[in-house]
């Protein structure tokens, strides 16, 4: 039990559903790449490739997955599944797109994977496609399971008469439910749930992706990963940025001409624009941080990844404080032209201002984001949670802004306001770490 027992379970898992968990914006070896990474292999390149030639790919390798067929997601799609190399492996319809050869030859591959000992659970209707390499099928029928075990090629026969309400031929089903192989013993590492023995002439699956979380070398490997990828896309699609310099551009454009005093720009509202072209914005940027996740369903081959959700939180908010952090620049350098500021008398003061600010607001903002992923309104709701939670951020960033600026203030306020800020920092990034992983929920 314990988060280790959860990472060691998921990492035994492979999993290929409906949903492919492909980001379009990556080409074909950096998806395998990085899922290869997240699962924590040792030979990232070595089982990339193998992938690439499995799914034949090696042609495409380094085309963004955007450009490919149904077809070749969807080989592409089983590699990433199978990458890590898992023990168990849980299939819905995986020959959905396939051509007869592509089929066949996923065919060949479950069962090559059978032969080296793995656990495979297919959900299909193609019944002609997995009969004869099924140690046991369960036929759903108006909301009621018929387990019958098919032996050859008999499964379309105990279908067939599963569906017209006669009697099924088949055994009833054993108390201890098993994947394949002989008899089930006791694992202990599952609850003591029945296990599939392998015997001398099944090898067992080489297996070198991690167990557990509590490396801080394998936590930090995460984030980087996760904030890598991120600005990968990021800088192929260039989405969000333009979208957010744009928008902060209007923003002080819009405000500074508001605030004019007989021709000339009021310095007391430098703060106040600052702030509300950066809090616009980065509500801006933190609405689509999941965005690229939920759209592709990537969120859930992350979620089944065995990593600290921590680490997948601190990945992301990286990601958007990056984008933040260019979008601050172009704001400071207009604010300051439009407002004549010719020298900033502490500028690394400012600097930590804008650093402190701009974390705990992105911090707040996250795991907002992160909550609201799944919900229809979450464009309307985030702005509406965040806000209020994040106004003394505003007011501290704001007065101590004004502070720096003004050059007949010492520091010692604006040194005041800057520790408010990493104290407001410290409790919610705190916060936010301890909560993720509920937030996240699979």
């Amino acid at each position: 039990e314990g988060p280790d027992a959860t990472a060691s379970v998921r990492g035994d898992l492979g999993v290929l559903g409906h949903e492919l968990c492909l980001y379009p914006e990556l080409t074909a070896r950096e998806n395998l790449r990085f899922f290869a990474q997240l699962y924590g292999a040792s030979d990232v390149e070595a089982r990339a490739e193998a992938g690439l030639a499995s799914a034949r790919l090696d042609e495409r390798a380094d085309d963004p997955v955007s450009g490919f067929s149904r077809g070749m997601r969807q080989r592409l799609a089983f590699e990433r599944a199978v990458v890590h190399e898992p023990r168990f492996l849980l299939l819905d319809e995986p020959f959905t797109g396939l051509d007869d050869s592509s089929t066949a030859r996923l065919v060949e591959r479950i069962r090559d994977l059978r032969a080296a000992g793995v656990g495979v659970i297919v959900a299909t209707h193609d019944l002609e496609l997995v009969d004869g390499m099924l140690d046991r099928a369960v036929i759903l029928r108006a909301g009621r399971a018929t387990v019958v075990e098919a032996p050859g090629t008999a499964l379309r026969v105990h279908y067939a008469q599963v569906v017209h309400g006669e009697p099924s031929p088949a055994a009833p089903p054993p108390s201890g439910f098993r994947l394949r192989g002989p008899e089930p013993t006791a694992d202990r590492r599952y609850g003591g749930q029945a296990a599939s023995r392998r015997t001398s002439s099944t090898p067992a699956p080489s297996v070198s992706a991690p167990r557990a979380t509590g490396s801080a070398a394998a936590f930090f490997r995460v984030v980087w990963q996760v904030l890598r990828k991120d600005l990968v896309i990021e800088t192929r699609s260039r989405e969000i940025l333009a979208t957010t310099v744009f928008f902060a551009v209007a923003c002080v454009l819009v405000f500074s001409f508001g605030f004019v005093d007989e021709g000339r720009p009021l310095q007391g509202a430098i703060g106040g624009i600052l702030w509300i072209a950066l809090a616009f914005s980065g509500t801006l940027a933190l609405g689509r941080l999941f965005e690229r996740e939920r759209a592709n369903a990537t969120l859930q081959g992350l979620l089944l990844a065995p990593v600290s959700r921590a680490a997948i939180y601190l990945g992301k908010l990286g990601g958007v404080l990056v984008l933040m952090a260019a979008v601050e620049l172009v704001v400071v350098l207009l604010v300051g032209l439009f407002f004549q500021v010719r020298a900033v008398p502490r500028p690394w003061l400012l600097a930590a201002l804008l650093a402190a600010g701009t974390l705990g607001f992105a911090a707040v903002g996250a795991l907002f984001a992160a909550m609201l992923a799944r919900a229809r309104s979450r464009e309307v709701l985030l702005p509406i949670l965040l806000y209020p939670m994040t106004v003394p951020v505003l007011i501290a960033g704001v007065r101590g802004t004004l502070s720096v600026v003004d050059p007949t203030r010492g520091d010692a306020m604006a040194v005041t306001w800057l520790a408010m800020l990493i104290f407001f920092d410290t409790v919610f990034v705190t916060l936010a770490l301890w909560t993720f992983d509920a937030v996240m929920t699979e």
